[in-house]
């Protein structure tokens, strides 16, 4: 397998659009990594790059240091997972599997042997007389894999694969996935939109926004430590709680607004009294607002709009007097649309952002 290393890439389509820009990235061998963001962030033609089906405008494409910028796709030894799997309908699994080893003009025995030991890992050996028009949705993901597997490339290219399948068959299949990358020991880049997926599956997350990169970390990290207000809102669901307001004080320091006043306290938020007389934007996560039944400090009354029983928990959508919070509580009676419930932060992990840039300000834990 191999490293694969993005220098200064940046693209341009036409005159002034611009899909990726000033790209820097570097993906360890047997590393899984997953690029994600909403639509047209530049991620799949990030994906494209590294595969040879776009070339650069500016900056560089290494494979296991050696620099494939303009070298055709074929060569670069990697395969790609497409989103509408790509096979050949008029083909068995077998043949659209052979497809490539016989293009490269592989032994029959040693294109068998690949083919067998591929249909084994992915469980689909009692698949491979039938046609594409002969499987259901899981199956032919099963086989494009397949089909990427029979090559043994250096690098894995999948792009949102899953998109295409039901709710049930993504959770299945996301595992399935995760096992095939710790049984195979390969580098792989996995684009999606779904930050469900990214989170569950890749070893590091590279989190998208207008072309350009926001953050890269690893899931737990990226969830409990955003660089800025979009990072934020985009991992995580239900997302972040925004509240607008402004840092006053003096030797105690406070957020507040219209409903809200809340002690922050120095030796969590590194730098918040730089900000004392300024507007900033309070994050909180859902799981992080407490119900609580008397009036505590820093507590603060909203009113249920919604109740959304989830089994094993409940998302309630909250009217904090224009604001509209979720909060994530224990699964339990009693929540009513319309009722008044009384709220506590958890202020230790709660983030503070600049109105301005949006940049976190420095959390010290």
């Amino acid at each position: 397998m191999a490293e694969v290393k993005l220098e200064h890439i940046t693209k341009i389509f036409g005159k002034d659009i611009v899909a990726a820009k000033d790209i820097n990235l570097v993906i360890k061998d047997k590393e899984f990594v997953v690029l994600v963001g909403p639509s047209g962030c530049g991620k799949s033609t990030i994906l494209r790059t590294i595969a040879g089906l776009e070339e650069p405008t500016d900056g560089k494409v290494f494979i296991d240091n050696i620099d494939v910028t303009f070298i055709p796709p074929k060569d670069r030894d990697v395969a790609m997972v497409f989103q509408n799997y790509a096979l050949y309908p008029h083909m068995t699994v077998y043949d659209n599997m052979a497809f490539g080893l016989k293009l490269r003009r592989f032994p029959k025995q040693e294109i068998k042997t690949r083919i067998d030991n591929a249909s084994k890992i992915l469980g689909i050996e009692e698949l491979v007389g039938r046609r594409p028009k002969e499987l259901s949705g899981g199956q032919k993901q099963r086989v494009a894999v397949g089909r990427t597997i029979v090559r043994n490339p250096k690098v894995f290219l999948f792009d949102e694969p899953l998109s295409n399948l039901d709710a049930k068959l993504r959770v299945q299949m996301r595992a399935e996935l995760s096992k095939l990358h710790n049984r195979l020991q390969a580098t792989m880049i996995y684009v999606t939109h779904d930050q469900t997926e990214a989170m569950t599956m890749g070893d590091r997350i590279v989190v998208l926004k207008d072309g350009k990169i926001q953050q890269i970390s690893d899931p737990i990290n990226l969830y409990n430590n955003p660089d800025n207000i979009f990072v934020a809102g985009f991992i995580g669901s239900p997302s972040m709680n925004f509240i607008h307001g402004k840092i006053t004080g003096n030797e105690k320091i406070f957020f507040v607004n219209e409903n809200v006043r809340i002690e922050i306290k120095e030796m969590i938020v590194n730098g918040i009294r730089s900000f004392i007389n300024k507007e900033i934007i309070w994050g909180i996560r859902p799981e992080h607002l407490i119900p609580v039944s008397c009036k505590e400090k820093e507590s603060f009354d909203a009113i249920i709009s919604v109740v959304e029983p989830m089994g094993n928990e409940i998302f309630l959508y909250l009217d904090l007097e224009g604001f509209e919070l979720v909060a994530r509580v224990e699964s339990q009676s009693g929540f009513k649309v319309g009722e008044n419930l009384r709220l506590k932060p958890h202020v230790e992990l709660t983030h503070f952002f600049n109105i301005e840039t949006g940049k976190k300000i420095g959390n010290l834990k």
